[in-house]
């Protein structure tokens, strides 16, 4: 959308193309906005992500379509930072939970 949104000549006027190009990606956003949504629901440790979303989009600045362009990407940049926190850490918590074999004196006295 900001990439579309920068080519553009004026932001009053602009082409068919142009116009067809940012309604498709809306429809894009739509459905992104969608899945984050479902998936909020269906999984609740994730719901903070479907509250996040909202706020971020509803703040978004800017008067012309360039700006809120690049607004929406901000906002979506910070998502995807939360996202891959949030993987991180439970990446760290797995890890942390796997069971481990610890060598002991009384198996070391079992295998003589």
């Amino acid at each position: 959308l900001r990439e579309v949104s920068g080519r553009m000549k004026s932001q009053k006027i602009m082409g068919i193309r142009e116009r067809q190009a940012i309604q498709e990606l809306g429809k894009k956003l739509m459905e992104l906005d969608g899945l984050v949504q479902r998936t909020g629901k269906t999984q609740p440790a994730l719901a903070g992500f479907s509250n996040l979303s909202k706020v971020l989009m509803h703040n978004l600045k800017g008067d012309a379509l360039h700006e809120l362009g690049q607004s929406t990407a901000q906002a979506y940049k910070q998502l995807g930072d939360g996202v891959q926190l949030m993987k991180d850490w439970i990446q760290h918590t797995i890890t942390l939970a796997k069971p481990a074999p610890v060598r002991s004196n009384l198996t070391k006295e079992l295998s003589l």
